[in-house]
């Protein structure tokens, strides 16, 4: 394409899908769009390179191998060449043992390539290529030594494919249950002090998002004894035996109690969060009470059947039953939603409260909030900063900033 009077009358347009856009935006060009489009095709070319070239490396030092298998092999015999094939082909490897049983360390692809080739003789030119390729156009590359001794990574190398390895959570001492007094108040007597109660905010504290939650969770409050699920050893804190609270080194992400029981207040509809072994000491008084109700929770973790509603909303799943669980207002909804994990909704207000409390606008937008998206006022996942919310079309009722 010949563009001899470009900026002189003619002009050059780009498309990218959704996904390409993003990344552009990643990268937080400060000049023109034209530049982030030429580094973002650039950063392409080089990590398609490099992928590549450890493929490229891989069948070098096949080649070099067969080669050297082939040299003490002399005439064409029947025999000669079995020996020859013997020597040629690769070993399957199909037990776990084998493709990972051993110890697995990075090195540069530079010194896997060299330690590769030092024991070959033939064709030197070809080392020498494979080996100042490897130096000049992936020097910083990291890959595991082993890894053309795997039979998927010789087949999907240039997918670049990388393993994760996530450490289990440690094993930690549980903390003994307890019936605090001012669930036991707020059962029988339909008495509730939230002054003794906790937010959901205490429960998150010891976690590794808190600081960026902190003093959003403060609607549904919960029993005091929700937070403690585990205690420390001595080794891990100097108060031995104490539940934990606050200060601590470790986070606590791995450890937080699921929600399944919610106390709800008849006249105030407060929403209460009990653990299991409050609802099994209090269970006959619960089945008595007038002031409030018990219902059974369960996010939804999968799509959810059309036909079938919510737990909470089924008039059997409740103490006493005949009743549904009725949010008293969209925060309620949104912070027990959020803190349990939903991934599904019923509706699009649940959805539209969901976003609204995390500060997301969705899909699809309109043509103002497309300016505002355009004017980086709105983040690439639809994230609204809390100094633009208000300026963002559609974030003028947004009450609840995160």
């Amino acid at each position: 394409m010949r563009m001899r009077l470009l900026g002189c009358g003619h002009s050059l347009s780009f498309f990218a899908s959704s996904e390409v856009d993003n990344e552009i935006r990643k990268l937080n060009i400060s000049q023109t769009k034209v530049h982030g489009i030429i580094k973002w095709a650039m950063n392409n070319n080089i990590t398609q390179v490099r992928d590549g070239l450890i493929h490229w490396a891989n069948q070098g030092t096949a080649q070099l191998r067969k080669l050297e298998a082939l040299k003490p092999c002399s005439g064409n015999s029947v025999e000669s060449l079995r020996q020859a094939g013997h020597q040629i082909v690769e070993n399957e490897v199909i037990e776990l043992r084998a493709m990972y049983g051993e110890s697995r360390l990075k090195e540069s692809l530079e010194k896997v390539i060299s330690n590769r080739v030092a024991g070959y003789n033939q064709e030197p030119e070809l080392k020498a290529a494979l080996v100042l390729a490897c130096k000049a156009y992936a020097s910083n590359r990291l890959i595991f030594s082993d890894v053309f001794d795997e039979e998927q990574e010789r087949e999907l190398e240039h997918e670049a494919e990388e393993e994760v390895q996530e450490m289990r959570p440690a094993s930690l001492s549980p903390a003994k249950p307890v019936l605090p007094p001012c669930v036991e108040e707020a059962v029988r007597k339909g008495i509730v002090d939230v002054n003794n109660f906790i937010t959901l905010d205490v429960c998150l504290q010891n976690t590794k998002v808190f600081k960026r939650l902190r003093n959003k969770f403060t609607a549904v409050l919960a029993s005091p004894e929700f937070a403690n699920v585990t205690i420390y050893s001595r080794s891990d804190s100097q108060n031995s035996g104490a539940r934990f609270t606050t200060g601590l080194s470790r986070p606590l992400d791995k450890y937080l109690r699921e929600p399944q029981w919610v106390l709800q207040l008849s006249q105030t509809r407060t929403l209460i969060l009990l653990t299991p072994f409050e609802v099994d000491a209090l269970f006959d008084q619960f089945r008595h009470m007038k002031h409030a109700i018990l219902f059974l929770f369960q996010p939804y973790y999968q799509k959810p059947d059309p036909t079938i509603p919510a737990l909470y909303s089924m008039a059997g799943f409740s103490i006493p039953s005949g009743n549904n669980l009725e949010f008293g207002c969209s925060r309620n909804f949104s912070e027990l939603n959020v803190f349990a994990g939903n991934l599904y909704f019923e509706n699009l207000s649940q959805e539209k409260w969901i976003c609204q409390f995390l500060g997301i606008l969705p899909l699809p937008r309109t043509e103002e909030q497309n300016e505002a998206f355009e004017d980086n006022l709105i983040d690439y996942n639809g994230f609204v900063l809390p100094g633009y919310r208000g300026k963002v079309p559609g974030t003028e009722n947004w009450g609840l900033p995160l």
